[in-house]
């Protein structure tokens, strides 16, 4: 059923170079991406892939906005059951943090200056997370 679907997508997509085009290539890259693998590979935070491309598609045509609209339950489910499993990005919260794939750090040292309370989570392996006034601003690895 699913490469059904990516086929009629893609199919589509060869045939038209326009804006359309362009927008039947992001469905069915995210159709490709979300079943073509069995965890969501997150970009921005908690922005997997395949939301990537579906943010991308400017008015869609009236028959594919149904299975744009099924492929954002999918994924949302699917994101529900990987809690966690996304990386760090810069601007997230300490909170955010605690429930990525990083998780809780091994220490924390805090500066606290006049221009604010300055923090850097230490995870081991060289891996170093800073942060500022509680948003994250630096990644190290």
């Amino acid at each position: 059923m699913k490469l059904n679907l990516f086929s009629y997508i893609m199919e589509k997509t060869n045939a038209r170079t326009d804006n359309i085009g362009e927008n039947f290539f992001n469905i069915a890259s995210a159709y490709d991406n979300f079943y073509n693998n069995p965890d969501l590979i997150y970009i921005v935070g908690e922005v997997s892939l395949p939301e990537v491309f579906l943010n991308n598609i400017t008015k869609p045509l009236p028959e594919v906005t149904e299975y744009i609209n099924n492929l954002k339950i999918e994924i949302d489910k699917r994101k529900q059951n990987s809690k966690g499993k996304y990386g760090v990005s810069i601007g997230m919260s300490k909170e955010a943090v605690l429930n990525s794939s990083w998780g809780k750090p091994q220490d924390i040292n805090t500066t606290i200056t006049q221009f604010g309370t300055h923090e850097q989570w230490v995870y081991g392996g060289g891996n170093y997370l800073y942060f500022e006034n509680g948003k994250l601003t630096s990644i190290q690895n």
